[in-house]
């Protein structure tokens, strides 16, 4: 009977890539909220959307290569060492890439905004909040 914290930390090892977005998604937003000086809902939410896009779409690539080299694993049966070593890899080298990713949207979302109200464009929909 293998217990619950054994069996995540087995599906942590080997679902590196899985983990490395994961861990890349929460220290993505962290870094720009803390980096950011005054906060309000509106100015989270241009943080927090962009990295969650990219997230997504990395989540679900991800979980396809993590569930594609599981069943090669199972088929070849390789040494244990070897699996902890490439799923080791996985997660430093998609923890990487996505990072870079959502740093890059959020960037790139942030000045899209900051140009909008420079330029003063007028609001999309003409509302009373």
């Amino acid at each position: 009977m293998v217990t619950f914290p054994a069996a995540s930390v087995r599906w942590s090892l080997e679902n590196g890539r899985s983990i490395g977005v994961v861990v890349a998604l929460v220290l993505a937003i962290l870094l720009r909220v803390s980096g950011q000086g005054d906060l309000n809902f509106l100015s989270v939410l241009a943080i927090v959307l962009p990295a969650l896009e990219v997230a997504m779409f990395a989540l679900v690539v991800a979980f396809y290569f993590d569930s594609e080299a599981a069943e090669q694993g199972a088929d070849q049966s390789p040494n244990q060492s070897n699996v902890l070593a490439h799923n080791a890899e996985a997660l430093v080298a998609w923890f990487v890439v996505v990072l870079a990713l959502m740093w890059g949207n959020i960037v790139l979302v942030q000045l899209a905004i900051n140009a909008y109200v420079t330029l003063g464009v007028p609001p999309v929909w003409a509302t009373s909040l």
